[in-house]
């Protein structure tokens, strides 16, 4: 291990002691914890603390996804991690005034997008609650703009959230198998849920060690379809850090990437698999050819990659032999030789159900669609509420169908504009890691559509991919503003020193 890896191994150390400080806090003071760091956020921002500001504002949606046996959301903690981002929000547009440039992330079309769903909204299932959740997209997604504005002027902030993104990532991946180790009935609580809510934890343990059927892994997050989401996309994250910024093979990065790689399986979401081979296809063809490197040593990066994913692809075959664990992962059954359907029925089998019920919405109205982020079952279920609605989730599966039962065609087409645009702006100012890894986001969002619910996965996807990509992206425009600037200042001094001969 070089003096690097050991230098870098100190800094995450450092920071996953401070993130498990924070966690116990939040999770074992009944609230204090959550105020306290919500408060802390809120002074760092006012102050100028970008950096810090900027973590607060990650670590919010990162708690909200976690594990409830970690931290409970309920009572005073969940209503402090739901306003504490439109506090920080607020903080940050009043520092962010002041940082002058056009270095922020590309997403400014989505306003748009947001203003004709709240048009189209207004004849929907449940006008109040759409516009509700429209506000708290609108939050998230300024709080993205003016948090992250022009921060390539604030190099030693932006390293700073490079650094707690490594600590989080990690957290996801070497936090779950520590709960395995320790807590495996947890780290399985999607499948012992009913049993851990009844009974002890020596119940949960005992179930789980006699059960024969499928085990759903959920790690430190709050369900295993999470954990599917959140996982590839946080190895996704590494291997960008890892080439873009760390431009070599770090020993701290490859043993996290590959420790996480089988946690993927035990999520046994067919998401997951895709996004992981979507990421890996990405990463190997677009953005190891971006990478400001030495074309040896470019060669050695896609050298390893490949060697990494053949061992993936050994370590699957074995599994498949032995005991058809990958067809059973797509076919999402224990019972493989009593399984009738083609692949591609087993594949979306799990799905039909949420595109009849989003094309019986989309039908409704095809122009204006029904409704932003609601559904027909929410006018029975709020019927006699009263007083502001907080917490109304759903369930819809598939992101292009979503948007057009939401929205309609007009909402569909400004969806795709936003999207063109956020991809051409990506392409001109190079901002490759965060397009590729918004991709990725994209892609989960074919089974799992948290792109506008930034109060559960997404908002933690939403800072952890197009937030995480675009810091990376940031740190290799200011190198690479850095090395120009040291050229020009190289051919200055030669043009002296050629005027002084003369």
């Amino acid at each position: 291990m070089t003096y690097i890896d050991i230098k870098l191994f100190k800094d995450i150390a450092k920071g996953m002691a401070l993130l498990l400080l924070v966690v116990l806090a939040c999770g074992r003071t009944m609230g204090a914890g959550a105020v306290l760091a919500v408060g802390a956020t809120f002074l760092c921002a006012m102050n100028g603390r970008l950096g810090w500001a900027v973590i607060g504002y990650i670590l919010f949606p990162f708690l909200t996804v976690m594990n409830p046996l970690i931290v409970a959301k309920g009572g005073l903690t969940g209503t402090v991690l739901r306003v504490g981002p439109m506090l920080v929000t607020i903080a940050l547009l009043v520092s962010g005034a002041s940082r002058s440039g056009h270095h922020q992330i590309p997403i400014g079309m989505i306003w748009f997008y947001l203003f004709i769903a709240a048009v189209c909204s207004i004849g929907g299932y449940y006008p109040s609650i759409s516009f509700l959740k429209i506000v708290n997209c609108g939050i998230l997604f300024a709080g993205l703009q003016l948090g992250f504005r022009n921060i390539d002027k604030r190099p030693q902030d932006v390293m700073t959230m490079r650094k707690f993104l490594i600590v989080t990532t990690s957290f996801v991946i070497w936090g779950s198998i520590a709960l395995l180790i320790f807590m495996p009935s947890a780290a399985y609580l999607t499948s012992f849920r009913s049993v851990l809510a009844g009974e002890s934890m020596a119940a949960a343990e005992a179930a789980l060690r006699e059960s024969a059927g499928i085990k759903l892994f959920v790690g430190v997050t709050n369900q295993s379809q999470c954990m599917a989401i959140v996982l590839p996309s946080s190895i996704a994250w590494l291997v960008c850090d890892m080439f873009f910024i760390e431009k070599r093979l770090s020993a701290y990065h490859v043993t996290t990437i590959l420790a996480g790689i089988p946690l993927i399986y035990m999520t046994r979401s067919r998401i997951s698999l895709l996004a992981f081979v979507v990421a890996t296809i990405l990463i190997y063809f677009y953005c190891l050819g971006k990478i400001n490197i030495r074309p040896r040593l470019r060669m050695k990066l896609r050298t390893a990659m490949t060697g990494a994913l053949i061992l993936v692809a050994v370590a699957a075959g074995v599994m498949e032999v032995r005991n058809q664990a990958i067809t059973k992962w797509i076919r999402k059954t224990e019972e493989v030789s009593k399984d009738t359907r083609t692949v591609g029925e087993a594949f979306t089998a799990s799905r039909m159900g949420l595109v009849d019920g989003l094309m019986a919405d989309f039908k409704r109205n095809p122009l204006f669609g029904s409704g932003f982020q609601v559904t027909r079952e929410m006018r029975q279920v709020f019927k006699h509420h009263k007083g502001m609605i907080l917490s109304a989730p759903i369930e819809k599966g598939v992101l292009p169908l979503m948007v057009l039962a939401e929205t309609g065609i007009i909402g569909a087409a400004f969806f795709l504009v936003y999207v063109i645009a956020f991809y051409t702006t990506c392409v001109r100012k190079r901002y490759y890691c965060c397009a590729t890894l918004h991709t990725i986001f994209l892609t989960t969002n074919m089974a799992e559509a948290t792109y506008f619910s930034p109060s559960g996965a997404g908002g933690y996807l939403w800072v952890l991919t197009v937030g995480g990509g675009f810091i990376i992206d940031t740190i290799v425009i200011y190198r690479r503003r850095l090395e120009r600037i040291a050229r020009q200042q190289q051919l200055e001094m030669m043009q002296m020193g050629q005027r002084g001969g003369v």
